[in-house]
């Protein structure tokens, strides 16, 4: 099975992801070394427009030929009908998203023009065309004539509307600036060998991505608990050190995800998540706001925590055991 435009340029046959577009022709993803997240929402490498898949569902992680699937425990994921939060890939298996099925294999050319980049909106099927019908709403608003007389009626936009749409801008603008740091920082740590240097990259990285004003980074001892390590970064620039109080490390820990932590502000706060393995937690990761402007933390600062501690685990877990 070949992606359309992709076969017949001589190109090694690479690992990559093979599935059906809305037109009913094969779409081909090559999947690139290091971390690739998969959903719904607009932030991962291959965007999947489909309305039965979550906004951000699993994270694949590629060294060589060795390929790993990683769940967000969102959503429904199967590899080969059964379901999988944790599994190693070979060419020739499907994994199930939602209602979705991609097949993995080694595709000729698909690098080439044919071939899906990082980050490109992929409508499916059942996917909903938001962005066609902002395209087509925007080609209704210029004035049209009406009448016998061919009078001219003008559509005024509403200054309240016009408001929101400043604000969705800005919003919009900020996440796009978060996510880019995100996949920097994602990139930086998977290229690193030293622990210490990946809490501090961690903490440090933070402060950028959530617009913190102060991120912990905490590698637990052979419990699982007790703090053996602990990296802080401020955005002051202080050395002063609290850590993560004990309340937050409990109950992290035995809700096993991303917890929220509450601010004394509205609207500020933070956002707790363990590092965890199959048998035990390494750590966890922690930031907060204290008096950093801008808007309230959402689920879009929860899925990108989750994301980002998803791939630290896969890079910390062997450093440390």
């Amino acid at each position: 099975m070949a992606a359309k435009g992709t076969a017949g340029n001589g190109s090694a046959p690479d690992l990559s992801l093979v599935f059906p577009g809305s037109d009913g022709q094969p779409l081909v993803f090559p999947i690139p070394e290091g971390t690739v997240a998969l959903g719904r929402a607009a932030d991962n490498d291959l965007v999947l427009d489909d309305a039965s898949i979550e906004p951000h569902q699993v994270v694949l992680t590629r060294t060589g030929d060795r390929l790993e699937l990683r769940g967000l425990f969102a959503g429904t994921t199967k590899v080969n009908g059964t379901e999988s939060q944790k599994v190693q890939l070979k060419p020739g298996d499907v994994i199930t998203l939602g209602d979705v099925k991609l097949r993995l294999m080694k595709v000729a050319g698909s690098k080439g023009s044919g071939g899906l980049k990082r980050g490109q909106t992929t409508r499916l099927g059942r996917a909903s065309s938001t962005s066609s019908r902002r395209t087509r709403a925007s080609q209704e608003d210029p004035p049209t004539r009406t009448g016998t007389e061919g009078s001219r009626q003008t559509t005024r936009q509403d200054p309240q509307d016009d408001a929101e749409g400043r604000r969705a801008r800005e919003r919009d603008a900020r996440r796009a600036r978060a996510l880019a740091r995100a996949r920097q920082l994602s990139d930086e740590i998977m290229h690193e060998d030293d622990f210490e240097v990946v809490f501090e990259r961690l903490a440090g990285g933070f402060l950028d991505v959530f617009a913190a004003d102060r991120a912990v980074t905490v590698l637990f001892e052979e419990d699982g608990i007790n703090p053996l390590m602990v990296v802080e970064r401020r955005r002051d620039g202080t050395a002063e050190g609290t850590g993560i109080a004990q309340e937050i490390i409990s109950r992290c820990l035995q809700v096993r995800s991303v917890i929220r932590v509450a601010g004394g502000y509205q609207g500020l706060g933070g956002l707790a998540a363990p590092l965890l393995t199959e048998s035990r937690a390494l750590g966890m990761l922690y930031f907060e706001r204290v008096s950093t402007p801008g808007s309230p933390l959402g689920a879009d600062d929860v899925h990108l925590m989750a994301l980002l501690t998803n791939i630290a685990s896969l890079k910390i877990a062997p450093l440390v055991q």
